[in-house]
């Protein structure tokens, strides 16, 4: 887990925010760091999915790089272009299809922040998440292959569909698995028909803010963590839509959730990034979190956010055994499972047989496997109580 940044590496991150600020609007005289490495600064845009922002800004800036950068970046930009084009028909025929054919659905995210951008084709998505339900997987199957979509992995509650080159569409057959959530299980409850729709949900505006906040917690605190994308997407979703929401109301749903704080944090480190400026002797350990994370974050920020989760909802003790409380959850865990231990907590052990039948026969028993074995590699304690200390100052 990066810890520190040389001032090579600060002055890097510092001219890729300078970029985006002014890109953005922010009229800021780009400053160019000696010695800088334009292929490490490349190689972030690609991890970040800002390559294209990046090839816009560079033009916009009227900088020099070299040639096989530059050319690298029109790639990307004119790749976005198409991908853009291809995932916003694609979607609309798919909508259309599930409306036509009574399967309820619900568009969040992607497109409602590329809205929020000076071009929607500024903001990159690697793909469309729709909510639907599980129980229509199979008939959702027929649809998208008479649109010519193929499918691809499908486990309980996550279906995924795909057009070769561009387009890839997650179907998600929950709640998207939030932590401490104000969303309940089942988001419909939560959205609203579209008018003149009969299947096609939306969320309110109010809600919606709060679905995207709760989302970059869930990868912030319970994920791989996050990086720049998330960042531009917050600091749009804050300048085109704070005056127009119920702040009282978004407020009071946060802090329910225990976002608020963390959702001030990211505010003010937008606007530090993007309007007044980064310099060499102003990161702190959140800053570095989030800065040297790629998009998705990283394997390794998965892992030990999810060992402290675990922990710290079931566990009594750091000296009791991790691996074991995973194969063997307590009492507290199970009952979300299995609510019959409320009134008979002698069953237990028969949950915990029926719970591992159910892994062993289940879509997602290969993944299980290879979670515990990565359990078992991230077991530094060293790290774990950083990361703590990341989340603590983060507002978690």
């Amino acid at each position: 887990m990066k810890k520190e940044l040389t001032n090579q590496e600060k002055n890097e991150y510092i001219f890729i925010l300078s970029l985006l600020s002014n890109l953005f609007g922010i009229e800021k005289k780009i400053k160019v760091p000696q010695n800088i490495d334009y292929n490490r600064v490349h190689k972030i845009a690609a991890d970040n999915c800002i390559s294209n922002m990046i090839s816009y800004a560079v033009t916009k800036a009227n900088l020099k790089i070299p040639h096989d950068i530059s050319k690298s970046l029109i790639y990307k930009q004119k790749f976005m272009l198409f991908k853009d084009a291809s995932q916003f028909s694609a979607t609309k025929k798919l909508i259309e299809a599930f409306e036509t054919n009574g399967i309820d659905n619900l568009l969040v995210k992607g497109q409602f922040i590329k809205n929020c951008y000076e071009q929607p084709d500024f903001r990159f998505m690697s793909d469309v998440d729709i909510h639907v339900k599980a129980k229509d997987f199979e008939k959702i199957k027929k649809i998208v292959t008479d649109l010519d979509f193929k499918t691809g992995t499908q486990t309980d509650d996550l279906l995924i569909v795909y057009q070769e080159p561009f387009v890839e569409v997650e179907l998600h057959g929950d709640n998207g698995m939030f932590t401490d959530t104000e969303f309940n299980n089942n988001l419909f409850i939560n959205a609203k028909l579209q008018d003149g729709k009969k299947h096609t949900y939306e969320f309110t505006l109010d809600d919606h803010y709060i679905y995207i906040v709760e989302h970059f917690a869930k990868h912030f605190r319970d994920l791989g963590g996050m990086g720049i994308k998330m960042m531009t997407d917050i600091y749009h979703l804050q300048k085109a839509f704070s005056h127009k929401i119920n702040k009282d109301y978004v407020y009071k749903r946060l802090r329910a959730s225990g976002t608020l704080n963390f959702y001030r944090t990211l505010i003010s480190k937008c606007k530090k990034y993007f309007e007044l400026g980064m310099t060499i002797d102003n990161f702190d350990m959140v800053d570095i979190f989030i800065l040297s994370n790629p998009m998705f974050g990283t394997e390794e920020v998965l892992m030990y956010n999810k060992r402290i989760q675990f922990e710290e909802k079931y566990l009594n003790s750091d000296n009791e055994s991790y691996l074991i409380k995973r194969l063997f959850p307590p009492k507290s865990r199970m009952i979300e499972d299995y609510p019959v231990l409320k009134r008979a907590g002698v069953l237990l052990p028969l949950t915990w047989v029926h719970r591992g039948v159910k892994i062993a026969f289940s879509k997602n028993r290969k993944q299980y496997k290879e979670n515990i074995t990565k359990y078992k590699k991230y077991n530094n304690l060293s790290e774990i109580e950083y990361l703590k200390q990341v989340m603590k100052k983060a507002g978690f």
